[in-house]
């Protein structure tokens, strides 16, 4: 070969390690899947399910590429559930492009104010990190399943009543969607009202529809199964009922022979529900 033509294969020898290399960054910088989740600690409190004091723990989920400032979502798992059973789910949402903070709670029946305080612990903390993850403060959405949803309810409408976290916030909850879930669960005829009705202080601070009226500026989606044996789907339709009368932005929306557990077709109403949030201004 002359040194003319060896010169030549060189060059376009670089020019396609060039491409290849411009192509890999951006296959990179397009991809739109979740980066690895991180595990952060929130606190340090009395776990009342241990009798000791144990860590507060939630997962972040990030979307490779954050669009803009995207909401949160602050996961709240069922009584009977726990972090790493939603798990699946906050990948799920994160690769629609906002950030998800997968919460753990203690869901102690019979330390409500303190479980409470976990859900409202974990809102503010992300709340306070929203920025540094490339997220909108004021856009917290809270999701919670059963029970979750019912703390998370408390940390929409009454967090200041819950306020033992590391930092004080003034973080407000955006919206609130609920799945199976009985915010007015600590109302008379709920399963959390006999637990604690020999507990009237306690329960008035338990009670979501003794605080109806705050945080006028929530957004609440709900979505319910026809055969939740576990919940009453009146219930959840006397609650945002209740709420709709106050001037709440309220939404329910039932599926046809879902139970209590979480089912795609729930999700994918939930996903739904997540999309319009990301479009509202």
């Amino acid at each position: 070969m002359r040194n003319g033509d060896t010169e030549r294969a060189r060059r376009a020898g670089r020019l396609v390690s060039v491409l290849l290399l411009l192509s890999a960054v951006l296959l990179s910088a397009c991809a739109t899947g979740p980066k690895e989740p991180v595990d952060v600690e929130i606190r340090e409190r009395f776990d009342a399910r241990y009798n000791e004091v144990r860590p507060q723990v939630g997962t972040i989920h990030s979307p490779s590429r954050v669009k803009g400032s995207p909401p949160v979502v602050v996961m709240l798992h069922g009584a009977g559930g726990s972090r790493g059973g939603m798990e699946s789910y906050a990948r799920q949402l994160a690769e629609m492009g906002v950030v998800v903070f997968n919460a753990d709670w203690a869901a102690d029946a019979f330390a409500p104010l303190e479980a409470t305080s976990d859900a409202v612990c974990a809102v503010a903390f992300a709340y306070n990190k929203a920025a540094e993850w490339g997220a909108d403060p004021d856009r917290i959405v809270v999701v919670g399943h059963s029970g979750g949803g019912h703390v998370g309810m408390l940390a929409a409408l009454a967090p200041e009543l819950f306020t033992d976290c590391n930092t004080a916030t003034d973080s407000k909850v955006w919206a609130y969607l609920g799945i199976a879930a009985d915010p007015g669960t600590a109302a008379e005829g709920g399963n959390g009202w006999p637990l604690w009705k020999d507990q009237p202080e306690m329960l008035a601070s338990l009670d979501a529809y003794n605080h109806l009226g705050s945080n006028p500026q929530l957004i609440v989606r709900s979505v319910h199964g026809t055969s939740d044996s576990t919940i009453d789907l009146q219930r959840i339709r006397d609650f945002q009922e209740a709420m709709a009368r106050e001037g709440y932005e309220v939404e329910l929306t039932v599926i046809d022979g879902a139970g209590h557990a979480i089912t795609d077709e729930m999700m994918v109403e939930v996903s739904r529900m997540i999309e319009e949030l990301i479009a509202t201004p």
